[in-house]
């Protein structure tokens, strides 16, 4: 008898698993599809006019400026030597501090975490600091 009521809570508990991962499923649909939407349209679209020559037929003509140009060529180099650079310098700062700020207490953890969080803070507060100063008391019709 104990045998039985183990199978049927097993199966009822893998019921209740499976309703509440199709719920977070169901939940979650409408930002996949919102992100999606807002991800793949754009992209598609620009994908799309890239086929599009001057005369508004279907052309490569795009493609082909862009092999031939050697300005796009040294602009592509360039791009890719600063993001090996930029990968290279997050691995080399960015794992050791992740390591050591692992090993640290909480409480210098959290230290640690708010100086590597303020470069990120200091464009805000530029910006906000100079909307302060452009608009003053009086705003721009002074």
């Amino acid at each position: 008898m104990a045998v039985l009521e183990h199978n049927v809570n097993e199966v009822s508990l893998s019921r209740l698993e499976k309703r509440e991962n199709y719920t977070f499923f169901g939940l979650t649909v409408p930002y996949l599809v919102l992100v999606g939407a807002m991800i793949i349209i754009p992209i598609g679209w620009l994908f799309f006019l890239s086929f599009i020559g001057r005369d508004g037929s279907f052309s490569f003509e795009n493609y082909e400026r862009m092999i031939n140009s050697k300005a796009y060529l040294r602009i592509f180099l360039t791009t890719f030597k600063i993001s090996l650079l930029t990968t290279f310098f997050c691995i080399l700062f960015g794992y050791p501090l992740a390591y050591f700020m692992s090993q640290i207490s909480r409480k210098w953890a959290g230290i640690c975490m708010i100086a590597v969080l303020i470069p990120f803070w200091t464009s805000l507060l530029v910006r906000t600091y100079a909307w302060l100063v452009l608009l003053q008391k009086k705003g721009l019709n002074q």
